[in-house]
């Protein structure tokens, strides 16, 4: 705010700045703004690739409690809607049931949250066409069903953040009797989060600030597996060399991200997610880590980053040679320095990027070249190959090759199952006869060309062999002679 004297009055002038909050760090990962959703608590996939978000109307300067519409974030983080066709009370917990074993429809989503404060909880269900019913309650033994999880016998486990005396902390949800089964009881503090591990037993973060371990029948296996997390999501890891399935939890007061191996020996791997505020966290069926930031309206997304090493254009060369043969194209490069693939535009083309990666690589959707002229887009035939040692090779392949005078670009970002930082994306000049690099087939590549003659087809004089019969010869000097005249440009 600022305050101007004018004529003896005071004007007050609210200025407005635009402030981009700063997104936590994870070393080894990227961090990003998946989706803008208003006050995210709690996280559900389906398996389309939706994501259910559970709401606390407090984060927007309303009540705990408040009545509101969870929301739906479309596959790929767009377009965010509310979800259901009538606001339920703090709707805080949510669960996609895609069997509909609890709900009785598949692909309803759980809501879970307080009906009148202090007093009872209830469980609803938004079937896919969106109506609202309560599923179970409201219930004094179950004030407020905090998080939601099945385990692998298909019961549906609720922990109750309540402390009340004579409430149930973690049950089993029971439609049929529309009960609260007990399960878990710990005196003194009540529940937060939920997670069950691969021999299914149920893991637990508590208001004390203890992770405890029962088995599936509740009995106690370690109450104090890590302890000071304080009210703390957790959630297990998807496996695969960059998360393994080691637990990971968000520790409340410091706003840090840790990794827990099966001793419960905790190592901080991030910082700056927002403390002393409730988040969930789950992982997606792309092995990326998704968190709820109410205090910014976000959801984040954390995905493991995978590097280039260098990218290649590739095309097979006949006669004695009988061989792929590159060029080294340059990611970093603009404009005029942007390299040309010189040889025969009507030939499969491959692009070949050497990466680095700490799991397995994958290709989650369409990578494509386009023409930065027209905009047109081609898409490629990807392959991935597993070269061992953390290191892979991504072929994308466009069969018949890619139209000539044009400048095309291709860009990883996003479409990768790891994030790409630094050169995600990489610009080619497809130029036949193009061989000086410049922007122009001309008499300076043709008389270039010609001095090659009777060279061999290798190393940086690849480029030379333009009509890709293994042989730099007359023949080429020809054909570069014949395109005299062509030209593109690079932005």
């Amino acid at each position: 705010m600022r305050l101007l004297f004018i004529s003896g009055q005071i004007l007050i002038v609210m200025l407005m700045v635009n402030s981009v909050q700063a997104l936590p760090t994870v070393p080894g990962f990227v961090v990003e703004g998946y989706a803008d959703v208003t006050d995210p608590i709690g996280l559900s996939f389906a398996p389309s690739g939706d994501l259910y978000v559970g709401r606390d109307n407090f984060h927007s300067g309303g009540g705990y409690v408040d009545p509101v519409k969870i929301h739906k974030v479309a596959a790929g983080g767009a377009p965010v809607q509310e979800y259901g066709v009538q606001a339920i009370p703090d709707p805080d917990a949510v669960l996609f049931d895609e069997l509909g074993g609890p709900s009785g429809v598949a692909g309803s989503v759980l809501v879970g949250g307080v009906n009148t404060y202090g007093v009872d909880g209830m469980i609803s269900a938004i079937a896919p066409d969106q109506t609202v019913s309560v599923l179970l309650g409201p219930l004094a033994a179950m004030m407020n069903p905090q998080s939601m999880v099945f385990d692998q016998n298909g019961r549906l486990l609720v922990a109750n953040g309540e402390g009340a005396a004579g409430q149930t902390h973690i049950g089993v949800a029971n439609i049929g009797n529309n009960t609260f089964d007990p399960l878990i009881n710990v005196a003194g503090t009540y529940p937060y989060d939920l997670a069950i591990d691969a021999t299914n037993r149920v893991f637990s973060s508590w208001e004390d600030g203890n992770i405890r371990i029962h088995n599936p029948d509740g009995s106690l296996v370690d109450d104090d597996f890590l302890t000071g997390l304080g009210r703390g999501a957790i959630v297990f890891g998807p496996g695969g060399l960059s998360w393994g399935t080691d637990l990971y939890a968000l520790r409340r007061s410091t706003g840090e991200l840790l990794r827990i191996d099966t001793l419960g020996s905790a190592t901080v791997i991030g910082t700056g997610f927002t403390p002393d505020q409730d988040h969930d966290m789950t992982f997606g069926a792309d092995k990326a880590l998704y968190v709820s930031d109410a205090s910014n309206d976000k959801i984040l997304r954390i995905i493991p980053e995978s590097a280039p090493q260098s990218w290649r254009s590739v095309r097979y060369h006949s006669g004695p040679v009988s061989a792929d043969l590159s060029i080294v194209l340059d990611a970093s490069a603009s404009g005029l320095a942007v390299v040309s693939e010189t040889r025969r535009a009507d030939v499969d083309l491959k692009v070949v990027v050497d990466m680095t990666a700490t799991g397995a690589l994958g290709v989650i959707a369409t990578i494509e070249a386009e023409d930065m002229s027209t905009h047109a887009t081609y898409a490629a035939t990807p392959t991935v190959i597993d070269n061992g040692g953390g290191n892979y090779t991504l072929e994308l392949l466009w069969a018949g090759g890619l139209p000539d005078e044009a400048c095309y670009n291709i860009d990883l970002t996003g479409k990768l199952n790891y994030a790409v930082p630094g050169d995600a994306d990489c610009m080619v000049k497809v130029l036949v006869g193009n061989t000086n690099g410049d922007n122009n087939t001309d008499l300076i590549d043709m008389a270039q060309t010609k001095s090659k003659n009777g060279t061999s087809v290798a190393g940086d004089d690849v480029r030379f062999d333009v009509n890709l019969d293994g042989h730099i010869d007359l023949i080429d000097m020809a054909m570069v002679k014949s395109l005299n005249g062509n030209a593109t440009s690079c932005p």
